[in-house]
């Protein structure tokens, strides 16, 4: 299983230029070609960028946010929660890693669920006790097969 960080959900759904590779990833996900999940966390994450007048939407938040559930559904992403375990594993993935607080997060997820987690953050390299792929190389490994 694959957990998406939310540079790739950033992609899906913002204008990005790596949308293209994060509309690949979440339609081999819709095809059943990898099992995808997307941390809960991701959508914190996006709502801070978004009060923070980071990144634009079209319409309203709320709006966004109910069409990003939609779309995620539509592909058949399931969402994994986050747990209150998973905060201490995240403070000693900042300390041990020098994450940053929303990438220890999605780190402690993923370790917690034995999933890879899939971003475009080379940093996850670091952290050896999770699995990472970057999204190119594993389409690289769709394309191939």
């Amino acid at each position: 299983m694959y957990l998406v960080e939310s540079d790739l959900t950033y992609a899906l759904a913002l204008s990005d230029p790596l949308s293209d590779v994060a509309e690949r990833v979440f339609t081999a996900a819709a095809q059943k070609r990898i099992d995808l999940s997307v941390c809960s966390l991701s959508f914190q994450e996006m709502d801070s960028v978004i009060k923070a007048n980071q990144v634009d939407v079209d319409g309203t938040p709320e709006d966004f946010f109910q069409g990003l559930a939609e779309h995620f559904a539509d592909y058949g992403i399931a969402q994994e929660p986050m747990l209150m375990a998973d905060t201490a594993q995240s403070i000693r993935f900042r300390k041990r890693y020098g994450l940053t607080y929303f990438d220890s997060y999605h780190a402690a997820c993923a370790f917690r669920v034995g999933a890879t987690l899939l971003s475009f953050d080379r940093a996850y390299l670091r952290v050896k006790e999770i699995k990472y792929r970057h999204p190119d190389d594993l389409l690289h490994e769709l394309d191939s097969a």
